[in-house]
């Protein structure tokens, strides 16, 4: 398989967890999914002698077909976006947290097959009342000379 022959399919799920389950089941021929507003959720409780109710981690779902790609965040943060990508992919991808533009609502994965490398930016806009919230893109120096999706 060649990068030209992956399918991408962007879906905004609004944080509903049975709506990125039904999509990862039902997915067939999608290669990589784009979610915007994912579900991000207790998957765990890291249990402590020094704190006997635990710690509560927090995730996105997870399915055995796909493997999951989270942003750069602070503990405690959700994440805005996440990136399935069918297991076949994994050794042609790389998450892509040395941008400066990478955090918890802008997720960059680089995906190389051979010499061909294709950026893929996954980007939600956590729009404030008045104005953007996209100065991190916009004074991102982004190279020219790598296609980017």
């Amino acid at each position: 398989m060649s990068i030209q022959d992956i399918k991408v399919q962007l879906v905004n799920v609004c944080r509903y967890n049975t709506q990125i389950h039904a999509i990862l089941e039902m997915s067939t021929d999608t290669d990589i999914l784009l979610i915007q507003e994912p579900w991000f959720g207790t998957v765990m409780t890291q249990r402590l002698d020094t704190d006997p109710d635990g710690i509560q981690q927090l995730g996105p779902p997870i399915h055995g077909k796909w493997d999951v790609h989270i942003p750069k965040h602070e503990a405690g943060t959700k994440c805005k976006v996440v990136v399935y990508m069918k297991k076949r992919l994994t050794p042609l991808i790389e998450t892509n947290l040395r941008l400066l533009y990478a955090n918890h609502s802008t997720l960059i994965l680089d995906l190389r097959d051979d010499a061909v490398l294709l950026r893929i930016v996954n980007i939600y806009h956590d729009a404030p009342k008045t104005g953007h919230n996209l100065q991190h893109l916009f004074q991102a120096q982004l190279d020219e000379l790598t296609p980017t999706l």
